[in-house]
Order: C-alpha cells, then sequence, then structure tokens
C-alpha cells in the first residue's frame, strides 16, 4: 500500500537525531582505534615468528614494554630507561602483583636485554610476565 505525503499529514518528519547518533559514535570508535594503531607504529619493531602466536588481546592495564634492535627501553612508545623501568614495576606491584606485562623484543635484539626485562618484572613482584610474538 503506497502512501501519499497526504496520507501521512503535514506533521511527518524524518528523525535524524538516531542517524547522527550513530555517526558521532563511529566518529568517537575510529579516532580512538586510530590513536591505538599509532602508539603500535611508533617503534621499528620485527617481532620473532612462532607457530603458536595469536592476534594480540586489548587487556586493561597491560605494561606494554618494548626493546628495540639495538636494546633500548620503550614503555608504551616513550622511552626509558631500566631505572625508571624499575622503580615503575616496584610500584605497579603494590599496586597489584598480578598487572599483566608484555615485553615485545626485535628478533635481533639481544636476549640478554629481554632477560633482564622479564627479570625486573619478577624481582619488582609481578609475576603475569610474558612475551608477544607474530602469529606463524
Amino acid at each position: 500500500m503506497r502512501l501519499s505525503n497526504e496520507d501521512l499529514g503535514e506533521d511527518s518528519q524524518l528523525n535524524l537525531a538516531p542517524m547522527i547518533d550513530v555517526v558521532f559514535l563511529l566518529l568517537i570508535f575510529f579516532m580512538v582505534a586510530t590513536t591505538f594503531a599509532t602508539l603500535e607504529e611508533q617503534i621499528d619493531l620485527d617481532l620473532p615468528v612462532a607457530e603458536s602466536g595469536k592476534a594480540p588481546l586489548e587487556i586493561p592495564d597491560e605494561l606494554i614494554v618494548d626493546v628495540d634492535r639495538d636494546g633500548n627501553l620503550f614503555l608504551e612508545g616513550a622511552a626509558v630507561d631500566e631505572d625508571a623501568l624499575a622503580n615503575l614495576f616496584e610500584r605497579t606491584a603494590r599496586r597489584d602483583p598480578d598487572t599483566p606485562v608484555t615485553v615485545r623484543g626485535d628478533q635481533a635484539s639481544n636476549l640478554g636485554r629481554i632477560v633482564s626485562v622479564l627479570d625486573l618484572c619478577r624481582v619488582a613482584g609481578l609475576s603475569n610476565a610474558g612475551l608477544r610474538t607474530r602469529e606463524g
């Protein structure tokens, strides 16, 4: 059944408010997603490949430490030294010893540097530390 404009009356209008809400939500989503993608690309890391490697999951309050091929340490994209990292780990362990720590080490980096970061976690009392790899 077709309705003409006369059947609907003069008061009928298309409500755009829900569509505008959806557009704003999409805009916010893409702005946030782009920000996270930018943080991941700031440091040029070539992660090792593992057959059992999986795509990373978003974990709240996760600390991500990057070790580049020269052995430099980065925490969430900002350069950090070992002492500052140890202090952060100690403060975090006092607040929540189960806070996850992920170490992303470049495959060309020195394994000793990666192990030292994992050791800092254990000494500070953080027991939920691991390595991130690429999917194989």
